[in-house]
């Protein structure tokens, strides 16, 4: 094969992946150097806040709900030219997906980016993102579950702080909105109580003479997070709180997943780990199989810094609002969360 012949042969194979228009920068992307940026504007009435789809196909019932949710806090939606587009279970291309988000980061009149849904596929844009671009225009950029891959990865390629909390589809209840208006528009030191009835943080390490643990805040989605590890995405986990939440997987799942964590050494220097909501848990009939309960004691009871459990975010109506990327501080004793600094300006 000719060299003509050869870079016809990878300009295919290129476009078939779906990649075409970001390759030939791939590397040089990947390679970017960490930029410490600014921290995002917070939002204010009438902002505009683009709607994008980094993972799984986005249905006109999911845009319907996000325009409700976004109008609900004085926000007007843009959608993305991409944001209609499939290719196979994912919401258009790698390139299209990227292409929305490099146009929203690099549009002044969007003052922030908000994810249409989870499900699967994120992990996948990481490469094709310029950095470079993201760490020059840092925007709050929000959503949970599969979203993990990206919020995580702007933080360690970027130095972005972003934020874990409900995608622009999911259903609002008021604690929803009152936190997030605290947290991105109001630029709370705190993040909300408690939700009513919710029940009482839970103390799984046996480290009982802390009475608080501070660090920068990482994680999101165990099966997002795990499958991160030793990805040039994963960000540095020395003095970090990790929060960790899922749904739909099993006992035997978690403590894989976790054990994964543990063997790369993901909480060896740690500050803490914060546990969230772990909903559809149950072991499929008759299954001889450890308890959720059982699982975290055997990871986390002889734990050398806090461990907490039973925080309200993950897949579930009520969530906190957590700046991935910002310091924070916990108290272990009620679980009460504070950033010293706010994480918008």
């Amino acid at each position: 094969m000719n060299r003509r012949q050869l870079l016809t042969s990878t300009a295919a194979l290129v476009s078939v992946l779906g990649v075409s228009g970001c390759a030939s920068s791939a590397l040089s992307r990947q390679s970017a150097p960490k930029v410490l940026t600014a921290l995002p504007k917070r939002f204010k009435a009438g902002d505009t806040v683009a709607v994008c789809a980094v993972s799984g196909v986005v249905s006109d019932t999911t845009l319907e709900r996000a325009e409700q949710n976004l109008s609900l806090l004085g926000l007007t939606p843009k959608f993305m030219p991409n944001i209609r587009k499939a290719w196979g279970g994912y919401a258009g291309t790698i390139a299209e997906r990227a292409a929305d988000l490099h146009a929203a980061f690099a549009d002044a009149s969007v003052a922030g980016i908000w994810c249409a849904r989870g499900g699967s596929g994120a992990l996948g844009v990481l490469p094709a993102l310029d950095y470079a671009l993201i760490a020059r225009s840092p925007k709050i950029v929000i959503g949970y579950s599969d979203v993990t891959a990206l919020t995580n990865a702007l933080f360690a390629k970027a130095g972005a702080v972003s934020f874990h909390g409900p995608v622009s589809s999911s259903t609002f209840s008021t604690y929803n909105v009152t936190n997030l208006q605290r947290v991105l528009f109001q630029g709370a030191s705190n993040v909300a109580e408690f939700p009513e009835n919710f029940g009482a943080v839970q103390r799984v390490d046996s480290n009982t003479h802390l009475q608080e643990a501070q660090g920068t805040l990482i994680g999101g989605n165990l099966s997002v997070f795990a499958a991160m590890v030793g990805t040039p995405y994963f960000p540095s986990t020395e003095n970090a709180l990790i929060f960790l939440e899922d749904v739909s997987e099993p006992p035997y799942r978690i403590d894989r997943m976790l054990t994964q964590l543990a063997h790369a050494g993901v909480f060896r220097r740690c500050a803490g780990v914060l546990l969230g909501a772990f909903t559809k848990t149950e072991p499929r009939d008759n299954d001889a199989t450890l308890s959720l309960t059982q699982v975290l004691q055997h990871h986390f009871a002889g734990a050398s810094f806090p461990v907490l459990a039973n925080l309200p975010f993950g897949h579930i109506p009520t969530q906190w609002v957590l700046p991935v990327g910002h310091h924070a501080r916990i108290d272990v004793q009620n679980g009460a969360l504070t950033f010293p600094s706010p994480a918008v300006n």
